[in-house]
């Protein structure tokens, strides 16, 4: 993600002329400059196949998987542009190339490798968008790789996939080797990608503004209106309280992607040799490798000198040896420099602020060993350690990445900006996965890294959105949009900051939309799902002036009835101010709070027959904000929530429930098979045939052969229910649906596609027919 630092050039693209001729009610905002954060690449060395370790989103793996496989969808016709800070297009996962035929088809570079803010002059366009910083002797942060890598990676060495792997990409490159850029090349940046024709533009940058009316919100806002859906990074200004939102971000009809972390991230770790436990642990920014050996605390008698600092002395001697220190008081440089002094071979730090692994800040020239750093539970589990091992614990670290739980994995992420706009607009609309996310780098950084921001969790949601694109062509991008809202699942509360009282406990309370907006996509349920609420997010101003909404629910599915109950699922308020604490200086980060805000709705229990709407009318019923106890310290509360539809969809007197029936299919492969089908038959017993299929029970593909002791079956479940359309309809959006089988006698026909086979030959084909069987 990006944030302002200077004023900028004026913008000198022609083309963004008739951008600004629309009928916006108010003028433009004047540019402003964004920068990006430097990334340290973290990888060394690769687990040999990704693909098993469900990398790189394991938070929402068998959403994505579902998708892939179930449904087939990965992207394939769909063209994603970005703008960003170019791709290493050289890279496996995209396909090493540039031009029609490649991956990376489309784009261009504005600015060139030494392209300096400051110096205008120092702008050198270049005609593929590659980032070669490497070749300049300058070190970029590879962050346009990472970003492509998270939508479109098809890396078949690693097995590593992005969200939408099929997808074409598209890359305006606007930020050079250092680390700035101007609004006016991000605007034009976007604009090539509009006329180019790409489908999803994806901005993962952007400058604390809050307002929609700065010059680059207007011009994403133009092109999102034009049916081209622009998804950009809220910003990682978390910490810096409420109204901070980053433009572009800010467009009205822009997407707005807020980051939630993933569950599990990639790290080295070490192990202690005898307790047979193993750590996570991350490397300083100047530290390449770290010894193996013996590791002795820096103070054990003294909780003062355990900081490892200039002038604090060790309760025991540490030359030759590791030495663990806790942070605080002075730099990991000074740390560093005085165990060396003392004859240490490295330095452990453990962080008791820090619930993972993570890399410091030292300097080659003010570090002279090597540097890691712990979690505060892997300090504290060391020193238990320690205090029954007066010589030390031998310790080994491992240069392999392992998977590593994290503790956050699920909730909205710290850095993550947080909304609303300052006229009280909605403010993230949805999060994507964005906290410790895996993906590609330029080769130059060593092909993969980790890296965290709303710059990951962006990508995530245009890739999703690729998806959807393929599923449905031609698919009104508003209703896209408002779909995957619809079916997105809202993160509970990170962590309790205000005391509350004994009956409201607000760890059980959402977190506020004004922090995750709708809450983490779902892919599959956004592309499968019949139900659709418009709109798709509601604000009721000021407390002066609220308003009353109506959200029209209409059932798109062809065939079944849906009932539908209605609720309300309340968030924590989000609390700007604490008068006693700092007056109305914003608090930064933000507090949360109870403030339940009791909805009025016009109806709660409805039915809807395939095709048909029904509206619900809300406005808010009151607000109670006595669970704060002396509401005068928390003025302009903003609360918040969820208004949660619960379903049932029926077909005639039969419900459509897996859980109601729960077949099993049993099959034996003597050979693997690129395609395996189960398809389901009407069948005449009197004439003992087949009469016309109905549908498909199961569709697999490249499936292994069974063996003869350890997997002697293949079985899958089956709901009773089928795909009545091909795959290939399926795929080009004519039906995802299941759909009950009508009463009746059926028979099961497999079909397994021989190795070699041609799919279009019958003879290609291994079949087998069960016994008839009956619904009823």
């Amino acid at each position: 993600m990006h944030q302002p630092i200077a004023a900028s050039r004026p913008l000198d693209d022609e083309d963004a002329h008739r951008f600004f001729s629309g009928d916006d009610d108010d003028d433009a905002l004047p540019n402003i400059d964004v920068t990006r954060r430097d990334f340290s690449n973290i990888t060394d060395e690769l687990p040999p196949d990704l693909g098993k370790l469900a990398f790189p989103f394991n938070l929402l793996s068998d959403q994505i998987d579902r998708v892939h496989h179930q449904l087939g969808l990965r992207g394939q016709g769909v063209t994603i542009g970005i703008v960003d800070s170019g791709i290493d297009y050289h890279h496996p996962a995209f396909g090493t190339g540039f031009g029609p035929s490649h991956k990376v088809a489309l784009g261009y570079d504005l600015v060139g490798n030494r392209f300096r803010l400051a110096d205008p002059f120092s702008r050198q366009e270049k005609g593929t968008p590659l980032d070669d910083c490497h070749k300049d002797d300058l070190r970029g942060s590879g962050h346009g790789t990472h970003v492509a890598g998270i939508i479109a990676a098809d890396d078949r060495v690693y097995n590593f996939q992005g969200v939408a792997p099929e997808a074409t990409v598209g890359m305006w490159r606007v930020f050079g080797c250092s680390s700035s850029t101007s609004s006016d090349l991000v605007i034009k940046g976007m604009i090539s990608a509009y006329e180019a024709g790409c489908q999803i533009i994806n901005l993962s940058l952007g400058g604390p503004n809050n307002w929609a009316q700065d010059a680059s919100a207007i011009v994403a806002n133009r092109i999102a209106s034009r049916g081209v859906p622009v998804v950009v990074a809220a910003g990682n200004e978390g910490d810096q309280g409420a109204f901070y939102i980053s433009s572009p971000s800010t467009g009205n009809a822009v997407l707005s992607v807020a980051s939630i972390d993933n569950n599990v991230t990639l790290q080295k770790s070490f192990d202690v040799m005898d307790a047979k436990e193993s750590f996570a642990y991350d490397l300083s920014s100047s530290t390449r490798w770290f010894p193996n050996g013996t590791l002795v605390s820096y103070n054990l008698d003294d909780k003062s000198a355990e900081l490892g600092c200039e002038g604090m002395s060790t309760s025991q001697s540490v030359k030759d040896k590791i030495v663990l220190v806790r942070r605080g008081s002075c730099t990991y440089n000074e740390k560093a420099k005085t165990a060396a002094a003392q004859g240490a071979i490295g330095v452990v730090v453990y962080d008791p602020s820090h619930a993972m692994a993570y890399s410091p800040s030292t300097t080659i020239k003010d570090a002279p060993i090597p540097l890691v750093a712990v979690a505060g539970s892997t300090g504290y589990r060391l020193l238990e350690m320690l205090s029954n091992e007066s010589k030390g614990i031998e310790v080994q670290f491992n240069i392999v990445l392992s998977p590593q739980l994290v503790p956050s994995g699920g909730l909205p992420s710290n850095f993550s900006s947080v909304g609303p706009t300052n006229q009280l607009g909605m403010k993230p609309n949805i999060a994507g996965i964005g906290g410790f996310v895996f993906s590609t780098l330029p080769l130059a950084l060593g092909g993969y890294g980790t890296l965290s921001g709303t710059s990951m969790a962006s990508p995530f949601v245009a890739g999703c959105l690729a998806l959807y694109l393929q599923a449905y062509p031609g698919a009104d991008v508003h209703e896209m949009i408002e779909h995957f809202m619809n079916y997105a699942q809202p993160a509970s509360v990170r962590q309790a900051v205000v005391p509350q009282p004994a009956t409201m406990r607000l760890v059980d309370f959402l977190d506020n939309p004004a922090k995750q907006g709708a809450g983490l996509i779902q892919p599959f349920d956004g592309i499968v799902e019949p139900l659709h609420v418009s709109p798709s997010q509601i604000s009721f101003n000021d407390s002066a002036h609220r308003q009353t909404h109506t959200l029209t629910v209409k059932n798109n599915d062809p065939f079944r009835t849906a009932w539908i109950s209605v609720r309300q699922d309340a968030s924590a308020a989000l609390l700007p101010f604490d008068l006693m604490y700092q007056g109305y200086s914003p608090l930064q980060p933000a507090d949360v709070g109870i403030v339940p805000a009791t909805l009025d709705l016009s109806q709660d229990t409805f039915t809807l027959e395939p095709g048909m709407s029904a509206s619900i009318e809300v406005q808010v019923k009151e607000v109670e904000t006595s669970a704060l106890g002396n509401v005068t310290n928390f003025p302009f509360p903003i609360f918040g929530g969820y208004v949660k539809l619960q379903a049932t969809l029926k077909n005639g007197l039969q419900e459509d429930n897996a859980s109601k029936v729960r077949l099993f299919i049993i099959s034996r492969l003597l050979t693997g098979t690129s395609f395996f089908v189960t398809e389901v038959w009407q069948f005449d017993p009197v004439k003992n045939e087949r009469l016309s299929r109905v549908g498909f029970a199961d569709i697999q593909t490249f499936l292994p052969r069974d063996t003869l002791d350890s997997h002697p079956w293949s079985i899958s479940h089956w709901s009773g229910t089928v795909l009545a359309k091909t795959p290939k309809s399926i795929i080009n959006g004519i039906s995802l649906q299941d759909l009950p089988l009508d009463p009746g006698i059926y028979v099961l026909y497999w079909r397994a596609l021989k190795l070699l086979g041609d799919p279009h030959q019958e003879e290609s084909w291994e079949t087998s027919t069960s016994h008839p069987f009956e619904i009823s």
